[in-house]
């Protein structure tokens, strides 16, 4: 889904993905872009929390997520929270290092 909501302020993009966390499918995939310091990553905690608890946060920029099967016990991570609760969101901020870092 796209539209024309190019520049929201926080509690207006907040409101905005609550709104579509709750779509179904094939609403499945929401991208928050915009500037360095606007409170992107900010917001998907808090996200979170109001989502609780059919979503988690998974932080891409540590450097756990260099270590050998990451992606995977992410994607468990997901899995079970699926199972659990029989929906799910898992909140992934976008981080420069995150798709450029390969496993060898």
């Amino acid at each position: 889904m796209t539209d024309n909501k190019s520049c929201l302020g926080y509690r207006a993009c907040h409101d905005l993905l609550l709104q579509r966390s709750q779509e179904s499918a094939p609403g499945l995939v929401q991208f928050l872009v915009g500037p360095r310091q606007v409170g992107k990553t900010t917001l998907l905690p808090d996200l979170v929390r109001r989502l609780a608890p059919v979503a988690d946060y998974v932080a891409v920029d540590g450097p756990e997520a260099v270590l050998p099967g990451f992606w995977e016990r992410v994607w468990r991570r997901a899995d079970a929270l699926g199972v659990r609760v029989g929906t799910g969101g898992l909140l992934l901020p976008a981080h420069h290092a995150a798709g450029g870092r390969r496993q060898r």
